[in-house]
């Protein structure tokens, strides 16, 4: 005759429904633990961060554009060729409590470096990310660092946007002249760019004039 199964305490039951209801995930899949998977972060200048779940977005289309004449009922459209779409994603900062990881301090590392200067193919930066390197964007040039908004406790978003490179060209055009600061500041009221007949104006006519005597100069 069987042996009938001895009964389980409260605590073993607890340990047997825990251990089958709670499925085992690898360490690599799970970012609150101070690791980032593949698809949960993007790596920008080599530093790893993670990114906030659905936010990456890029890719190319097809331009088209809507003509419709007035009085008329539907539009017809005209394809304008392939575009690319601008590469953006939101980094999902936080500060693991468990591990210590401080994903704050590593964005902190690299945020001075992100916005270029100058839109150039030059400035652009390398990127990671599994998706993007399937569409063989490694590199992008930065347009947009949002600002550091709150989240949660211990937890930070910025938006990131830029291009691929591979479709920014070199800047074009002359050199943009700087300009003397200290000659912008000019006394209140006086006259700073004259215009009108009294540039006709000579000799004694001309220091008759008010915004051609000295104190206004």
């Amino acid at each position: 005759m069987a042996t009938p199964p001895k009964k389980l305490t409260s605590a073993q039951k607890l340990q047997q429904f825990t251990t089958t209801a709670s499925p085992v995930y690898p360490a690599q899949s799970l970012p609150q633990f101070g690791v980032v998977g593949n698809y949960d972060g993007v790596k920008l200048l080599s530093v790893l961060l993670p990114i906030t779940l659905g936010s990456l977005k890029g890719g190319s289309k097809y331009d088209v554009e809507k003509r419709k004449s007035s009085g008329a009922d539907f539009a017809s459209y005209k394809g304008q060729g392939l575009d690319t779409e601008p590469v953006s994603f939101q980094l999902n900062l936080f500060r693991d409590l468990a591990s210590g990881k401080n994903w704050l301090r590593e964005y902190e590392k690299i945020k001075d470096k992100l916005t270029p200067k100058k839109f150039e193919a030059r400035n652009a930066i390398a990127i990671y990310h599994p998706s993007l390197a399937g569409d063989n964007i490694t590199q992008i040039v930065v347009t947009n660092r949002g600002l550091l908004i709150p989240a949660g406790p211990e937890r930070w978003t910025v938006e990131i946007c830029g291009y691929d490179v591979r479709f920014v060209g070199p800047s074009k055009g002359s050199k943009s002249k700087e300009v003397d600061q200290s000659r912008q500041l000019l006394q209140e009221g006086a006259v700073q760019k004259i215009v009108g007949p009294e540039k006709k104006l000579k000799g004694s006519a001309a220091k008759t004039f008010p915004a051609l005597t000295t104190a206004n100069r």
